[in-house]
């Protein structure tokens, strides 16, 4: 999966935050790396953007890299800044805040373009919704977004539990209407989960 990250030009007339650095919400290297870890493998992804990788091994040289394309630009609707030679071939995702928070948005599920901060998570979670995933998974009880027993990233109650990234397991069925908490099934951790942090059941 190879994926243009373009990145907007940070303000730097009206916004102290960007140092005085126009490419200040491009995706940070770390955050390449680490949103490249969060995949099952075969969906693990190259991205592609400004900065040289200097790594001396093939596997971490190609996570990431310049090789030509990505580039500071302004917004131009879902994947209009993605290189004309990469349309059909290439995932687009172009980076527009900061790239330490905020969440971002997705064309559609599947798709090929998604937008946001360049958090890893935040590309992650987007990049999971163009390859096919939801924020409810498997849809068996309803479009529900937060479903307690399915610890995903594309979850909203667990996009920054960093425990947890993408579901690799099958969780057991819950029925809203009937939960007996006690006999759920759902492991000690999980439930330990739920009674802290965002989620305050």
């Amino acid at each position: 999966m190879f994926v243009e990250v373009d990145w907007l030009p940070c303000p730097t007339a009206t916004d102290p935050t960007c140092g005085g650095n126009a490419n200040a919400w491009q995706m940070p290297s770390t955050d390449a790396v680490n949103a490249h870890k969060f995949l099952p493998a075969r969906y693990q992804r190259t991205l592609r953007y400004r900065d040289q990788n200097t790594a001396t091994t093939l596997a971490e040289w190609s996570i990431w890299g310049n090789w030509g394309g990505a580039s500071q630009a302004a917004w131009a609707d879902w994947c209009g800044t993605l290189s004309a030679s990469r349309v059909g071939l290439f995932h687009h995702f172009h980076t527009t805040s900061d790239p330490f928070g905020g969440g971002g948005q997705t064309s559609g599920t599947p798709s090929t373009c998604s937008y946001g901060s360049g958090l890893d998570r935040t590309v992650a979670h987007e990049l999971g919704h163009q390859i096919g995933l939801s924020h409810e998974g498997n849809t068996g009880s309803g479009k529900i977004n937060s479903k307690p027993n399915y610890p995903s990233m594309i979850n909203y109650g667990y996009a920054y539990d960093a425990a947890v990234t993408f579901s690799r397991g099958v969780q057991p069925t819950l029925t809203p209407t009937a939960l007996t908490e006690t006999g759920s099934g759902l492991s000690t951790q999980l439930l330990t989960t739920l009674g802290e942090e965002s989620w305050a059941f």
